[in-house]
């Protein structure tokens, strides 16, 4: 038989060894990042080191100069693409009763890019449905390659910006962003 001592000395004994792993896990993560990404790991000497912050230049003057102008061209736009998703329910009703022969209606819709950035893509209302528009894309993006003309898509009413009716002689209705577009570019131009 055991001793009670004995006993007492292996449970402390195995206490000590839980305890001792247990402290270890502790110190030591069971997921080690890589060295560089950690701040507590060990730096090995092939660690990449990050490069030092570039200073200000031109081209990111210019950058951002471009973004703040693009910024407010499109908070000037914006009046002009409320006021064609005001008409936007009047153009349906139109459509559901048919567009007299030859008439076609295009919508722009905007589309983003893998960046963020947007471009407006026009496209011809091929469907129209409650609240939902099959198109085919009419014309070139170029902020993106994932959308090409001719390429069929289906989005939401809710997303269109513009539209217009173009008509069997050539003439157009609504078109409101082009038309503010060409306002605006003559007035920053002078030309007006």
């Amino acid at each position: 038989m055991l001793t009670r001592s004995l006993v007492i000395r292996c449970l402390l004994l195995g206490l000590s060894t839980v305890l001792g792993a247990g402290v270890a896990h502790a110190q030591t993560p069971a997921h080690r990042p890589k060295s560089g990404t950690d701040p507590f790991a060990k730096k090995s000497p092939n660690a990449k080191r990050l490069p030092p912050p570039r200073p200000d230049s031109a081209d990111t003057r210019a950058y951002e100069a471009d973004k703040v102008k693009l910024a407010q061209l499109d908070s000037a736009m914006w009046p002009k693409i409320e006021e064609a998703k005001q008409t936007l329910k009047e153009v349906q009703r139109r459509w559901n009763k048919s567009l007299l022969k030859n008439d076609q209606l295009f919508v722009t819709v905007r589309l983003y890019n893998d960046k963020g950035e947007f471009e407006h893509v026009l496209g011809r209302v091929d469907k129209w449905v409650p609240n939902r528009l099959f198109v085919t894309i009419a014309s070139i993006m170029t902020t993106s390659t994932k959308f090409k003309p001719g390429m069929s898509m289906a989005f939401e009413q809710t997303i269109v910006v513009d539209w217009k009716i173009v008509h069997a002689d050539g003439s157009e209705e609504g078109n409101y962003v082009k038309q503010f577009l060409e306002e605006y570019t003559a007035a920053q131009t002078g030309k007006r």
